[in-house]
């Protein structure tokens, strides 16, 4: 946990993706509910989510625990999806950047 006390637990990275089995990165969940259809955002719970990027996989987010799954036809495509599966550097309110890091 850092100092700032802004990171209760490790997040893992990585997880493979339950279809392709190509690795997916970790996506905070608030970024995934703007994307999905509307119809579908309540589904979306606060839990660790995972951004599938190969191209040819139907499968777009999936959580941690692979029972939640959004795929190519659950994507709002009006949605600014190129926004949110950029890779940004963690930090947080406090400017740590880089609470999950070894320093704290």
């Amino acid at each position: 946990m850092g100092t700032c006390g802004c990171s209760k637990k490790q997040i893992n990275a990585t997880q493979q993706c339950p279809l392709c089995k190509e690795e997916a990165k970790y996506i905070y969940y608030l970024a995934v509910r703007p994307i999905v259809k509307e119809n579908l955002q309540r589904l979306v719970q606060k839990d660790n989510y995972f951004i599938c990027r190969n191209s040819q996989c139907d499968v777009v987010f999936f959580n941690q625990d692979e029972n939640i799954i959004f795929l190519t036809q659950d994507i709002n495509m009006a949605a600014d999806f190129h926004e949110v599966s950029k890779p940004k550097s963690q930090s947080c309110k406090e400017g740590c950047k880089g609470c999950n890091s070894s320093k704290g």
